[in-house]
């Protein structure tokens, strides 16, 4: 993961994950999900990664996050 702040691009090599985000749909209350019977275990451990490399280029400890914070790509 880059290790600096002004992030502009995000390559994803791995085909079920990058399958999982093209799956993604947006509901009838405007929150994205996967579509019916689609599944999206690799989109969220991704966030969840990215998130983390996020708070840790911002210096923040655990303690200092926000929760629900929204992701931007």
């Amino acid at each position: 993961f880059p290790s600096h702040d002004n992030v502009e691009e995000v390559i994803i090599y791995n085909y079920k994950t990058v399958a999982q985000m093209i799956s993604y749909l947006y509901d009838e209350n405007g929150h994205a999900n996967a579509a019916h019977g689609k599944k999206d275990d690799c989109v969220m451990s991704l966030m969840l990664a990215w998130q983390g490399v996020l708070e840790k280029n911002r210096g923040l400890k655990t303690s200092d996050a926000k929760p629900y914070e929204t992701f931007a790509f």
